[in-house]
C-alpha cells in the first residue's frame, strides 16, 4: 500500500469498512451482510426484496431506504436490541451509518448483534 503524506493509512481486509471515515449506509449494509455470511441474493430473499435492490443500496445508487425496506433488512440480518432502531435510522439517512457500529452489544463488529442465517 502506498503512503500519501497527510493521509491516514487504512487497513485492508474484513473490518476495513468500519474503519473508513464517512462510512455510508451501503458500506454498512455490505459489512453486516458479509458478517452474517449472506450473499446479496440470500439477503434479498430473506428480506423479500429483489437482489437488485440490495445491490443498489450497497453500491450507493440509492443512498437511503424506505422505512419498510429498512425494517425488512433489519429482520433479515437478525438485528435486535438497541442496534435495530439505529440501523433503521441510518437506512433512512437520519443518523450516520457509523453510529450503528458504535451501539454497544454482545457480538459483532462495534457491538452489532447480527445472527448468522446459514
Amino acid at each position: 500500500m502506498l503512503s500519501v503524506p497527510g493521509r491516514r493509512a487504512r487497513c485492508e481486509g474484513f473490518g476495513a469498512v468500519a474503519e473508513r471515515s464517512g462510512l455510508g449506509f451501503g458500506g454498512l449494509l455490505r459489512q453486516l451482510r458479509v458478517e452474517a455470511r449472506l450473499t446479496q441474493e440470500e439477503l434479498a430473499e430473506a428480506a423479500g426484496l429483489s437482489p437488485r435492490s440490495v445491490s443498489d443500496l450497497e453500491r450507493g445508487i440509492h443512498r437511503t431506504a424506505h422505512k419498510d425496506t429498512a425494517v425488512l433488512l433489519a429482520d433479515a440480518l437478525g438485528l435486535a436490541g438497541p442496534v435495530r432502531p439505529v440501523f433503521i435510522a441510518a437506512a433512512r439517512g437520519r443518523v450516520p451509518a457509523a453510529e450503528v457500529l458504535a451501539v454497544p452489544g454482545d457480538t459483532g463488529a462495534g457491538g452489532c448483534t447480527v445472527s448468522c442465517r446459514r
